[in-house]
């Protein structure tokens, strides 16, 4: 019996040391390939790894040199019933506004429908007020109130107005973590698909890009009327009314082309009888209050929501492309019969100065207009009067024997390219100063080895170069 303990014992001992073995060399592997994975380091060497489990294996310069972000979980859960979580985000600023002047836009997403509504902004500072106005909307139409919000950690959501705002309706407020903006990954790919649709929308009539708030408006309209993978192929706009059967009052317009030139009816008592009857506007959106369709008239800047609008699709209202960066100008440019005007019946008026020198020899070219009438003007040229030298004319009148005479063309011309201080040279007053030092300074109330002193250190050379300072002894 004690020799088979002495012989088990034996055994258990030669095991552990060749486990201590084997874990030695495994981490002499692991560090000299590189700090190598170690579940690579089994397939590469089983044999270290008999009786050893990957997972005892920690390695702390791996966790500061190759440490990554935990995967995000693939998520389809959806709410059960409308308006329980509300997803948010605010897009902007962009560097060119709106021609309403909004600089981004802010989106509420129903997290069961996937119903959007999009409110354009001007500042960030507006969702303080959009926000409590969008939550009394939904209460007022459905007749529910909005759970909890889910936002991003952008601080426009944790101002002191939302949060007293949040506490007082019981709403829950959840953000995402820091530079985590996977965790409102719903309202980020909700932003791409806006904004894919609006690059969409803009292309393909060649629409600058300041009528980018219009066509944001213009993509939500269609994206709640579009079927949707997410709630099986119904549109959100459908999914809602499936819950509020009630709430019919969206109104049903057929789609247009964006961007494409229109014309508005104008109506009787806004036009004369021999007046143009229609006005060619661009069509820009849909009205979400009004029974019609909404379009731009660039000239005068207004807005004009009408139902009797006729569309022509295939002509876009601009005629330069606006793609790959090139500047879209034809806002203020566009072709209308009804605004051409002279240029030439404005009058300037002239300032008080003296009259100008009109250069005979200069003929300005013949200026066409729309009308094909030609105006000949001729070119005004300003010059410079060279005033003559007076000291030059003094010399003359106090020297009458020399029986010359100065003209005009002898007298010697300034050059005009020098700088102004030099061709006026030093004025009088400077010559000498206005406020001498000895009309306000005297020695009278010094003590006399005061005096004595100052005078002394008037006396004391000042060197003017380097060679006199080091002759100087003192």
């Amino acid at each position: 019996m004690l020799g088979v303990q002495g012989s088990s014992s034996n055994s258990l001992s030669l095991s552990f040391i060749s486990v201590n073995s084997n874990k030695t060399d495994v981490w002499n592997h692991h560090r000299r390939l590189g700090h190598l994975s170690f579940k690579t380091l089994r397939n590469m060497f089983p044999s270290l790894f008999k009786n050893l489990d990957v997972e005892q294996f920690h390695c702390e310069i791996c966790e500061f040199a190759k440490h990554h972000r935990v995967p995000f979980p693939i998520s389809d859960s959806r709410s059960v019933s409308p308006f329980t979580i509300i997803h948010s985000d605010i897009w902007g600023p962009y560097n060119i506004p709106n021609i309403s002047g909004a600089k981004g836009f802010v989106t509420f997403i129903d997290d069961c429908t996937r119903m959007t509504w999009v409110y354009l902004l001007k500042r960030k500072s507006d969702v303080s007020h959009i926000l409590p106005n969008f939550t009394n909307m939904i209460r007022n139409q459905f007749g529910v109130s909005i759970k909890g919000f889910r936002t991003d950690n952008a601080r426009d959501y944790f101002n002191q107005i939302l949060s007293s705002y949040f506490e007082k309706e019981g709403i829950i407020h959840q953000s995402s973590c820091v530079n985590t903006p996977q965790q409102n990954g719903l309202a980020e790919r909700k932003n791409r698909h806006l904004l894919e649709t609006t690059r969409a929308l803009l292309f393909q009539h060649q629409v600058p890009k300041n009528y980018w708030g219009e066509a944001v408006l213009t993509s939500t309209y269609l994206i709640n009327r579009i079927p949707s993978r997410v709630i099986g192929f119904k549109s959100p706009l459908n999914y809602l009314s499936e819950f509020f059967s009630k709430n019919n009052f969206y109104f049903k317009i057929p789609p247009r082309i964006f961007g494409c030139v229109t014309y508005v009816h104008i109506h009787k008592h806004q036009r004369d009888k021999l007046d143009a009857r229609a006005l060619k506007c661009v069509f820009i959106r849909y009205s979400i209050t009004q029974k019609g369709y909404k379009c731009y008239y660039p000239s005068s800047k207004r807005f004009l929501v009408s139902k009797d609008v006729s569309f022509n699709e295939n002509q876009s209202f601009f005629n330069k492309s606006s793609l790959q960066g090139e500047e879209n100008n034809t806002e203020d440019k566009t072709n209308n019969d009804f605004d051409d005007f002279d240029i030439f019946s404005f009058q300037i008026p002239s300032r008080q100065q003296s009259s100008p020198i009109i250069s005979p020899s200069c003929e300005s070219p013949n200026i066409t207009l729309q009308g094909e009438t030609t105006v000949d003007r001729p070119l005004q040229v300003y010059r410079r009067r060279i005033q003559p030298d007076l000291t030059l004319l003094q010399a003359q009148e106090t020297e009458p024997e020399q029986g010359n005479e100065l003209s005009h063309s002898s007298l010697p011309i300034p050059d005009l390219y020098q700088p102004i201080a030099i061709r006026k040279g030093r004025k009088e007053c400077t010559k000498s100063p206005l406020y001498p030092i000895t009309n306000f300074m005297s020695f009278q109330k010094f003590s006399p080895s005061h005096k004595a002193f100052l005078s002394k250190i008037n006396t004391i050379p000042i060197p003017k170069t380097l060679y006199e300072a080091l002759r100087n002894e003192n």
